[in-house]
């Protein structure tokens, strides 16, 4: 087959910046075709399926930063490259793509033609940034294949031949993925090569394609993951979460960022420059690590994941589909109520609610994600039910959704969700437990206003029961207290009490309505939690 509508590059030894453009789009696009194929390669160090992914959406970000330029120069070029690819940047594989493109480009900025020998310095200079960038530099990765393919890029003079020239570097690179389960003793026991270097190697197969006219979005033949080593993975795991951010400021350091964050975890990569830095970190602290980062300069694009949860979705993902298996999907808001879900059996936890619904495809994504032929989605929010509802009509699998308007209806929903009974027995059970359970959230006005005989203000701080202005004053804590004692008098003396605190909120102040609380309601059971939710300072479930 040929790549229609694209002349390949043949008989050219001196490139300029639209033929470099070409070259990195049809590489871009052949391993976008392959993505899944690297994403199930993805084992080490930790098995969470995204580093076809992650090397994708990098490649996006630079030829996005690329298309903002109509007819450049090979300096424009370098820039839209290392700029787009630092803050495109993902995961590791992708944070160690964009430090070779960053170096190449380094040696490349000065030049209007770029001929085949200065790309072979260029690759030369490409893999010492990119070995700079890493702090415990490891072989049998991305990093050992691009300095393979770099030595092939340098080795003899006078390069004539594009087509030559990358071939032989292609030829190179798949040599030494094959032979990275030998460098990493993982990789060997899992009986896979390395994703990151796999990703590589579609990048530079799809630019070859591209120059002999060939097809840039054929898929390969897909190589299954073993996964007896599951065991082994887990033991990998020593650090939770995934934790992604870019630091803007002045005068930053790499070095001082390095020092003020390497003893909270591993895995550290920072890269960037004085005004800005690209951090990708492993450790169980996210938060603290984003506080100490804060102190160095502001924050942007901050992106936390729990490699855990990834690692049980991986193991999922990768068993056949079970007819008789059913799967769950969660609509979420905050970090607390995301675990909380996961905790009560949720295969997959969509985030979004109040502000921010989740779109029909993140929650087909979602669906798709599961093995199980038939799932049920909890939407949690009133605004979500009609976006639930039109993915469960073009889904492939049986979906079911269970109308919950609230988080607190979600998490009762899934206390009764059990896997092993039928689909039809887990609805009646769940739309049992949550039509038990009375709502209250604690928030804000954005206007000035009267309802329910209530006046506010914009700003005033709202109590709401079942979607009703119950209560209204200035200070979250007090407005919450009052509320649930409302929801207390009108409810059995046995009901159980849950408060959810929102990101701003202390856990001393939920303790304290707890125990005012306690004193006058003594047959009621209560409880707290960290729900994490945004834009509601409290959310409050009252079981009868």
């Amino acid at each position: 087959m040929k790549d229609e509508g694209r002349e390949p590059l043949v008989g050219q030894t001196n490139l300029r910046f639209s033929d470099l453009h070409r070259l990195l789009e049809a590489g871009a696009a052949h391993l976008e075709a392959n993505k899944e194929i690297v994403n199930s390669l993805n084992v080490f160090p930790v098995p969470d399926g995204d580093t076809g992914t992650n090397m994708v959406l990098t490649l996006k970000s630079t030829l996005d930063e690329l298309s903002r330029i109509q007819q450049g120069s090979m300096k424009q070029f370098t820039e839209a490259v290392t700029r787009g690819s630092l803050l495109g940047a993902r995961g590791n594989s992708g944070v160690i793509l964009s430090q070779l493109f960053r170096g190449m480009c380094r040696s490349l900025d000065s030049k209007e033609e770029v001929s085949l020998n200065d790309l072979a310095q260029a690759s030369a200079e490409a893999i010492r940034t990119a070995y700079q960038a890493v702090m415990k530099p490891v072989e049998g990765t991305i990093l050992t294949v691009a300095r393979e393919a770099s030595i092939a890029a340098l080795r003899g003079e006078n390069h004539v031949d594009l087509i030559v020239f990358l071939a032989s570097i292609l030829q190179a690179a798949r040599r030494s993925l094959a032979d990275t389960p030998n460098l990493l003793p993982i990789l060997r026991e899992a009986g896979v090569v390395d994703a990151g270097g796999q990703g590589l190697v579609f990048l530079l197969d799809g630019m070859l394609r591209h120059l002999r006219g060939e097809t840039t979005d054929q898929t390969s033949a897909p190589t299954e993951a073993n996964l007896e080593a599951e065991e082994i993975f887990k033991e990998e795991m020593t650090y939770r979460y995934d934790i992604q951010f870019l630091i803007r400021g002045t005068h930053l350091s790499r070095s001082s960022a390095e020092k003020s964050l390497q003893e909270m975890g591993d895995s550290l990569l920072v890269i960037g420059d004085e005004t800005l830095l690209r951090v990708h970190f492993h450790s169980n602290i996210p938060y603290k690590v984003l506080e100490v980062a804060a102190e160095i300069g502001s924050l942007d694009q901050v992106m936390i994941e729990d490699m855990h949860q990834q690692y049980e979705e991986f193991v999922r993902r990768s068993k056949p589909a079970d007819a008789d298996c059913i799967g769950l999907v969660a609509v979420s808001a905050g970090q607390g109520f995301e675990e909380i879900f996961s905790s009560l059996g949720a295969d997959q936890v969509v985030m979004g609610g109040q502000s921010m619904n989740p779109s029909t495809r993140e929650i087909l994504d979602a669906i798709d994600r599961m093995s199980c032929t038939s799932v049920i989605i909890l939407p949690n929010n009133p605004n979500v039910i009609s976006t639930a509802l039109q993915a469960q009509s073009i889904a492939q699998k049986k979906i079911s959704v269970l109308a919950t308007h609230n988080l607190p209806q979600g998490v009762s929903a899934a206390l009764a969700f059990d896997r092993n009974q039928p689909i039809e027995n887990n609805l009646a059970a769940m739309e049992r437990a949550m039509q038990k359970v009375h709502a209250g959230e604690i928030t804000y006005s954005v206007r000035d206003g009267s309802l329910n005989g209530f006046d506010f203000h914009q700003g005033t701080i709202l109590g709401m029961i079942d979607d009703q202005i119950a209560e209204v004053g200035k200070d979250p804590t007090e407005v919450c207290l009052a509320m649930v004692r409302k929801m207390l008098d009108a409810a059995p003396s046995e009901a159980v009490v849950c408060i959810y605190r929102g990101e701003e909120m202390a856990e001393d102040d939920a303790e304290e309505i707890l125990q005012e609380l306690m004193g006058k309601y003594p047959l009621a059971s209560f409880e707290q939690h960290y729900g994490g939710q945004p834009f509601y300072y409290y959310i409050v479930s009252l079981e009868e």
